[in-house]
């Protein structure tokens, strides 16, 4: 069983790109160029071409989809949902990230093979070890422009909090009209913006050094950031109920019973080499 995994890129991060970086970590036995590949692995909808998933298709290679959440036509140019149905008509297996994902897609994509496997995160790197911390140190980090993201209930949620407090914005910069009228903060709130992080090791050590994540992600399918900052030892402060919303109530109750070892990769490769070994 040889795994090609599609437009694979270390350089990147987040989504499809952080999945694949840890797969390929994890399982690098198992990953090929794509002549020698068995198994043509799609880590996210948006992440490829009708074309070149047909070639693979034609080529008799075995179409695996991992999808999390809808791909949404007004960010991908009207084709979002159309082109991630035909991936999925086309796929022998797909694999959703939550129940959540499932309940969501599986009404419109109709696999007919599927299972759920949740993220994982590379612990050798995301752990709580060296933790600085700090009291009242908040993190607000933000993967993407996406609004879902709710910069802005982030905001108020930390403005709320009380007692002295300081935050640190990491990630996608936010508006020009934002970032420099102080985000918005009125009151001499200590604020920070530290830009994006491509580093892995670098993004531990951002959540090492903060005690607590603000979230604020509306319907995340899987976060890796809630993940990650868990697996670092961080608290999370709920924004207005976001945590009861997507995957991530799952993710809570998960690490609460079984531990960060839920979120290793040997339990995510150990879910994908059994998916992929019944095709």
């Amino acid at each position: 069983m040889k795994i090609y995994l599609a437009h694979f890129d270390p350089e990147h991060v987040g989504g499809g790109w952080t999945f694949q970086a840890n797969l390929a970590k994890a399982m690098p036995d198992y990953i090929s160029n794509y002549d020698d590949a068995d198994i043509y692995l799609i880590a996210g909808a948006s992440m490829c071409d009708l074309e070149e998933v047909q070639r693979a298709k034609d080529d008799g290679k075995k179409i695996v989809l991992r999808c999390d959440n809808i791909p949404r036509n007004s960010r991908n140019r009207g084709t979002g949902m159309a082109r991630m149905k035909s991936f999925a008509d086309w796929s022998d297996l797909i694999v959703y990230q939550s129940n959540f994902c499932r309940d969501l897609l599986d009404p419109y994509l109709q696999a007919q093979n599927y299972t759920v496997i949740y993220n994982a995160t590379d612990q050798s790197i995301f752990n709580p070890a060296g933790r600085t911390g700090g009291k009242h140190k908040y993190l607000y980090a933000l993967s993407s422009d996406d609004e879902t993201k709710n910069w802005e209930m982030a905001r108020s949620a930390f403005q709320q909090l009380p007692g002295p407090k300081s935050l640190t914005i990491v990630g996608k910069p936010l508006a020009p009209k934002i970032s420099e009228r102080n985000f918005d903060f009125f009151m001499g709130e200590k604020v920070e913006y530290i830009g994006e992080i491509q580093q892995s090791g670098s993004m531990a050590g951002v959540y090492k050094n903060h005690d607590t994540l603000l979230f604020s992600f509306f319907n995340d399918g899987c976060s890796n950031t809630l993940i990650e900052a868990l697996c670092c030892g961080m608290d999370i402060h709920d924004c207005y109920g976001m945590l009861s919303t997507g995957g991530s109530g799952e993710i809570m109750s998960l690490f609460k019973t079984a531990g960060a070892e839920f979120f290793s990769l040997p339990r995510m490769v150990s879910g994908y080499k059994e998916a992929l070994e019944k095709l």
